[in-house]
């Protein structure tokens, strides 16, 4: 049976035989280890072959624990590779464990009030995890909305838009828009989005600013840098996000919607070229600017990110007030 063990352990890679594994020669090796087990945990296994078989690579007397540690071990590779542990149902690692089987399983004892308090401290323990994969993306899309929101002043996405990791903003605010007008929208959530400046139930148009309103704030980054290669995330000291402007206005010259005193005046800054690497990026993930929806060409020279301000509002940016998440 020893041998029997080791032949197995050479050919799967493991000793954690099942239950039922018949070798090719008769031996019953699944119920011999099953055998094993009960007489350790009765104490009645004779100490040299406890050493045998503490000795083989992997053997636990604890089948199933050694199963939790080996998914554990592979959840936590997932969460190294793709940067979150909120696994797909249907995914399988490459050696084989069924790794979205098991940690929907997880979930399942966890709301039965099954899952023992250490197991789930390891589980809250992950950065990211969640016992429900429903709110756990309701909040990645409330944050990306969010996201949307203080760079470019307002929360109109357009359909098509796909934020750069990958959330389609755009398709999610329409289908939360259809459940509010069907009275699928719980009373919570819609409270959250209620409570954003100029979140409309209806597809509403942005306002819309001087287009060229950019130029004289980068103007004075170029005279600061000395170039006019402005981050995505810039803002200017009164709040303007000039990082965002650039961006979209390399985007319209890209599309063709560049007015020619604009396209003569960004092009009189030393340095400046219309492609960039956060160019590269937009033109991979969106086809569409974020401008207002169903905005048609000829109006493209509004840039989505200025929002039209007051004299009674000061031109405060009302998305300062949120934090990450609502």
């Amino acid at each position: 049976n020893f041998d029997a063990l080791m032949a197995f352990g050479r050919e799967f890679g493991h000793v954690n035989v099942p239950r039922d594994c018949l070798t090719p020669d008769g031996v019953r090796l699944g119920q011999w280890c099953a055998n094993q087990r009960q007489d350790y945990k009765a104490g009645r296994m004779p100490p040299e072959r406890q050493a045998r078989l503490e000795a083989l690579p992997g053997w636990a007397w604890n089948v199933l624990d050694a199963q939790l540690e080996k998914n554990f071990d592979a959840l936590l590779a997932f969460g190294r590779e793709f940067g979150h542990v909120n696994v797909p149902v249907g995914y399988v690692t490459p050696d084989g464990v069924r790794l979205g089987g098991w940690c929907a399983g997880q979930r399942k004892d966890y709301k039965a009030g099954r899952m023992p308090p250490g197991r789930q401290a390891r589980f809250e323990a992950l950065p990211g995890w969640a016992w429900s994969l429903f709110d756990a993306q309701l909040e990645k899309n409330f944050d990306a909305l969010l996201a949307f929101g203080r760079a470019f002043g307002h929360v109109n996405v357009p359909l098509g838009y796909v934020t750069p990791d990958g959330v389609r903003l755009g398709q999610w605010c329409s289908g939360q828009r259809k459940a509010y007008k069907t009275g699928r929208m719980p009373p919570e959530r819609q409270a959250r989005f209620e409570a954003l400046p100029g979140w409309t139930w209806g597809e509403s148009i942005n306002p819309r600013p001087k287009p060229s309103a950019g130029i004289p704030h980068l103007r004075a980054f170029a005279a600061e840098h000395g170039h006019c290669e402005v981050p995505l995330d810039y803002r200017t000291a009164d709040g303007f996000a000039l990082g965002t402007w650039v961006a979209n206005q390399k985007w319209l010259f890209a599309q063709g919607g560049m007015d020619v005193e604009r396209q003569r005046a960004l092009e009189s800054f030393q340095g400046w070229t219309w492609i960039s690497a956060t160019t590269d990026q937009a033109d991979q993930s969106n086809s569409e600017s974020p401008t207002a929806p169903e905005e048609k060409e000829s109006d493209m020279q509004a840039d989505p990110q200025e929002a039209e301000t007051t004299e009674e509002d000061g031109g405060d940016d009302p998305w300062q007030s949120f934090g990450p998440g609502l």
